[in-house]
């Protein structure tokens, strides 16, 4: 539901704003998990990418999330930063 996920997604912000990036990867997983379509879905999976890739280092956990965006939703206003980052990860462009 939309509003369950406005909570979830204020939430991870919060926990984000406080550097508290473990339980902000719980509330964007549940978005993610549970309603990858709806209005957060593709925000939540991108910003799941930035975590694992400026934030906890796991750079391998990082591109999933990039891919995801990439392959459920070109679409996304997010598409394009999802692209480079990942191909940025996977060795073959700079961050440019």
């Amino acid at each position: 539901n939309a509003l369950a996920d406005d909570i979830l997604m204020a939430r991870a912000r919060l926990f984000i704003n406080q550097k508290d990036y473990a339980r902000a990867v719980i509330s964007l997983k549940k978005i993610a998990d549970e309603h990858p379509t709806e209005l957060w879905g593709d925000d939540a999976i991108f910003i799941l990418g930035d975590i694992y890739d400026n934030n906890l280092n796991d750079k391998a956990q990082a591109k999933i999330y990039y891919q995801k965006i990439i392959t459920d939703h070109p679409g996304s206003l997010w598409i394009n930063e999802a692209r480079k980052r990942f191909r940025v990860l996977r060795g073959d462009a700079t961050g440019a």
